[in-house]
């Protein structure tokens, strides 16, 4: 056995573990699901920055070209979820999309953003609070995943009843 597996091992006996899947008491087996919310979490991200192209028209060149190259790789991401050969892939490219949103969203609201001085302090934006929900709700649905309490395409479980 390697290190990895031996602290994964290990990890799995202390309380935390039990504490953060829930005792494994609760367990959703259904990945199809699980991977089409992860995608419509995705998208739903996506979406709300198409809208926020379409409705804002003072936008700076590069906040434009950063909401389409976010656009594309939310876009790509939902696919890459329903690609078998590279799933995993997609939920990490979520993953870190998600995270570059949250930290992007609270940096910008405290710093605020060149060209852009309206948007310092600007926490009550609605698509903004929307955007952030559907990359916190991603960010727990992945994380989810290895904890063993939701189980995604393609992984199966071995349930132990």
């Amino acid at each position: 056995m390697n290190l990895e597996g031996f602290l994964l091992k290990q990890f799995r006996k202390t309380r935390l573990y039990r504490m953060l899947t829930v005792y494994q008491y609760v367990a959703l087996n259904l990945p199809k699901v699980i991977t089409l919310v992860g995608a419509g979490l995705l998208l739903g991200l996506a979406g709300v920055h198409i809208y926020i192209l379409v409705s804002e028209s003072a936008l700076p060149t590069w906040a434009f070209a950063a909401t389409v190259a976010f656009i594309v790789i939310c876009f790509v991401a939902a696919v890459m979820l329903t690609l078998r050969p590279v799933v995993w892939a997609g939920w990490a490219l979520g993953v870190i999309a998600s995270i570059a949103f949250v930290v992007f969203y609270v940096v910008s609201r405290l710093a605020g953003l060149p060209g852009m001085p309206e948007a310092r302090t600007w926490w009550d934006y609605s698509p903004g609070s929307l955007a952030g929900a559907c990359a916190l709700m991603y960010l727990g649905l992945s994380a989810s995943i290895p904890l063993g309490i939701v189980i995604a395409y393609p992984q199966k479980r071995a349930w132990h009843d």
